[in-house]
């Protein structure tokens, strides 16, 4: 039996892996890079080059989606931050406000993007009922809109799904999910 005691883990919602890149400011004039992780309804762990102090206020910009030429902005907290093996690199938690409806649209569409990088839902045609062609092809801009409706692959149903069904089909299907 070990003596170390693990620190407590307050994830409270599912998160999926998602990979993409974001930049972050603190202030007026501190800014810096992030490479995203994983992603869930309360948050997202990002990989730094630097050490942040949990409790710091970010306002996080993730741009370069596939299909997408916009950027999701969310205003975060620093969950925790921890030292990777590397020592310019560091594991960071942060957890989004959900002050206002674009920051819970946000988080939710790269909860979304995470499960389309797994290959478990597409971006769905039209209107998202069933008959549906296919997924919907991005503009001459090569853009998706946010917010667009989502088919999920492994179950073959056309419309937008819940949070729930999404995390149920990721949890049938891969197992890749853990708790947020």
């Amino acid at each position: 039996m070990s003596t170390t005691t693990a620190a407590k883990d307050e994830r409270r919602f599912v998160r999926v892996p998602f990979t993409g890149l974001a930049t972050y400011r603190c202030g007026s004039r501190d800014t810096g890079g992030a490479v995203c992780l994983d992603v869930g309804r309360g948050g997202m762990r990002v990989e730094l080059g630097r050490y942040l102090r949990p409790g710091r206020r970010l306002l996080v910009s993730v741009s370069g989606l596939p299909g997408q030429n916009e950027r999701i902005e969310l205003k975060a907290r620093v969950a925790w931050c921890r030292p990777t093996t590397n020592p310019s690199v560091f594991l960071t938690g942060l957890r989004v406000f959900h002050d206002d409806a674009r920051s819970v649209a946000g988080l939710t569409e790269l909860f979304y993007r995470g499960l389309e990088q797994m290959g478990l839902i597409a971006c769905a045609s039209g209107d998202g009922t069933p008959g549906s062609e296919g997924p919907e092809r991005p503009n001459e801009a090569g853009e998706r809109p946010v917010g667009a409706r989502w088919t999920l692959l492994r179950v073959g149903q056309a419309a937008r799904p819940s949070m729930t069904a999404a995390m149920a089909v990721v949890a049938a299907g891969l197992g890749q999910i853990t708790t947020w």
